[in-house]
Formats: structure tokens, C-alpha cells, sequence
């Protein structure tokens, strides 16, 4: 079955207030049908999630985060998942989020150490994303790339109950950065349009 794909495209924005110091960009999105293809030499694995361990495929590990200043009910929580894996093998990342708090912004998300990882030689970033059905689910996410030198932040749409590829161009990144420090997949209350819900995640890749 064919799979469609969700190309970036970035578009800068002001950032809010005591935001990070790199600019917050909002991605739109252009629907590719693609078919799934079998293993390509191209492609460096970050984390596949198969194994099930909090461990990625470059030695680092994640976890779920979320603003210290406030209740932990607004928080993000991760679990494996082999019934809603990404081509059916092993495992993909359930993501379930709280982020509706009544009175302020706030965020929770996951956290991938890449561990400084070269990026000579590659051109994009990409993952599979699609929401949970039962329990609901954000169509936009915010997604954070760090490199030994800067940060850029991406505001990523469309997403539905459908596996969708996402594939995030890392030519304005690698202007200011030679090193993928770390991924983070953010819940922001001002960037979600469904505060509290869960979505799935898997295969993230750097492409060349």
C-alpha cells in the first residue's frame, strides 16, 4: 500500500517571549505518494524503537519531558507499541500528552540524544508520525533540531490516524551546524489543537 509522504517546508515566524534563542518556523506541508521501499544505504537510523529499551541506534537515549513549574498532570508519558508499529515490525513510540493547562503555556514532549552525530553527507531529517484514534490526537506538533552550534524549531501539521512520513530539510541547519546534538518532539499548549491525546512515532532517520 502506498504510502504518503509530508514534505517540509519551513517558513520563519516571530518567537514568543523567553522562547529559545533560535526561531520558531512553521512548516507546510505538501502530500507525495510514495511506496514503501526495502533497505536503502542512504539512510542512518536514529531510532527505530525496536528493541524496546530507552536506547537509540547511535548509543543515546530519550525520554519524555515536561516544564517544571507546573503539576505534573501536564506532562508527556512514552510506551512501546508492536500493534501500531510503522510496517508492522517491532515496536513505534506512543507519545501521550497533557498540555491543557487553563491559565498558561506550557510543554512536555520527548527527548533524543543523536550524541553530536555528523551530518556530512545528509540532507534530511525524517520520522513517521500518525495519531491515536481512540484516545485523540494533536494535527500539529512542534519539532526541535539542535546542532553544536544552533537550534531551529518546526511547527509540523497535518497529521491524522494515518502512518505519514515527515521529512524535515536540514539546509538552513547545516548553515550554522556540522553536529545533530539532539531531537526533540515538543506538545506546546500555544502549537497543539487538541490539548490532551496521543500519537505514535516511529523510524527516525537522518537521509542523504
Amino acid at each position: 500500500e502506498p504510502k504518503r509522504q509530508m514534505v517540509v517546508t519551513p517558513v520563519e515566524v516571530p518567537r514568543k517571549e523567553n522562547a529559545d534563542a533560535s526561531p520558531v518556523e512553521i512548516s507546510v506541508h505538501e502530500e507525495v505518494a510514495t511506496a514503501p521501499a526495502g533497505k536503502d544505504e542512504t539512510v542512518k537510523e536514529l531510532a527505530s524503537f525496536d528493541s524496546g529499551r530507552h536506547i537509540d541506534e547511535v548509543g543515546g537515549d530519550f525520554y519524555t519531558f515536561r516544564d517544571e513549574d507546573v503539576e505534573d498532570t501536564y506532562r508527556c508519558d512514552d510506551s512501546f507499541n508492536s500493534y501500531h508499529a510503522h510496517l508492522g515490525r517491532g515496536f513505534a513510540l506512543r507519545l501521550r500528552y497533557n498540555v491543557g493547562h487553563p491559565t498558561r503555556v506550557v510543554s512536555a514532549g520527548l527527548f533524543i540524544d543523536i550524541g553530536g552525530l555528523p551530518l556530512d553527507g545528509f540532507s534530511t531529517v525524517s520520522f513517521y508520525i500518525k495519531g491515536d484514534r481512540e484516545q485523540g490526537f494533536t494535527s500539529t506538533i512542534a519539532l526541535e533540531l539542535r546542532g553544536n552550534v544552533t537550534a531551529k524549531t518546526y511547527k509540523l501539521g497535518n497529521v491524522t490516524a494515518n502512518w505519514e512520513k515527515v521529512s524535515i530539510p536540514l539546509g538552513d541547519f547545516k548553515a550554522s551546524n556540522t553536529e545533530l546534538k539532539d531531537i526533540r518532539i515538543i506538545f506546546r499548549s500555544d502549537i497543539v489543537d487538541v490539548p490532551s491525546g496521543a500519537v505514535f512515532v516511529d523510524d527516525i532517520c537522518l537521509e542523504k
